[in-house]
């Protein structure tokens, strides 16, 4: 977007590589896209500070061996959430060093819309829960945590049959508080559920 009232101008432009995206997630001065459709394993990262170009210096892709269903920029490290395992991407500006870092291999994540950050930690919903990825003291060290054994009979509901849901979710920052809205697919608004809680260990 260019200029200010009515001189504003909408600029549109289309790109090849990647030819479509449902992840897109600004880190660490590049754009960085899943193309879920075509590309569901591998995330795309455009040039340094170049949104729309993705074949100049300092663009790539790295490959999973995994289906990606989310990204997040956080703590200077782009985590890749997966169907079966949690990834991240080190080193994006430094093109000798950038590499895919196991974070787990023995959990996923649902849906990538269940993704944000509160308090400091990244909250998701994992096939056992809520799970949290906080930062510890140690430099680049990371746990992972869960937060929903309380409510875990409601939560199994859900996640024994995940495709039947489509799900979203947002942050209060104000009152500390995640909230998650799931609905059956083809459920009307008024249907839409959801669970709502604060980021604290059960």
């Amino acid at each position: 977007i260019e200029g200010t009232g009515g001189s504003k101008v909408w600029r549109y432009e289309e790109i090849s590589t990647p030819s479509s995206g449902q992840f897109i997630e600004i880190h660490d001065q590049h754009l960085c896209i899943v193309d879920t459709n075509n590309n569901p394993s591998t995330v795309f990262y455009s040039a340094t500070n170049a949104d729309t170009d993705f074949t100049s210096t300092g663009s790539g892709s790295a490959t999973v061996n995994d289906t990606i269903v989310g990204i997040k920029s956080f703590r200077n490290e782009l985590y890749i959430f997966c169907e079966r395992s949690i990834k991240k991407l080190v080193n994006i500006n430094n093109p000798a060093q950038i590499s895919i870092i196991d974070v787990t291999e023995d959990l996923g994540c649902i849906s990538g819309y269940t993704i944000q950050e509160l308090g400091g930690d990244l909250i998701f919903l994992s096939q056992d829960g809520f799970r949290t990825i906080a930062g510890t003291e140690r430099i680049g060290d990371i746990e992972l945590g869960t937060v929903s054994k309380k409510i875990q009979p409601l939560i199994t509901s859900i996640t024994n049959s995940p495709s039947d849901y489509i799900f979203n979710s947002t942050v209060i920052k104000n009152k500390d508080q995640y909230r998650l809205y799931y609905t059956t697919s083809g459920g009307s608004a008024i249907n839409q559920k959801g669970i709502i809680g604060t980021l604290r260990a059960d």
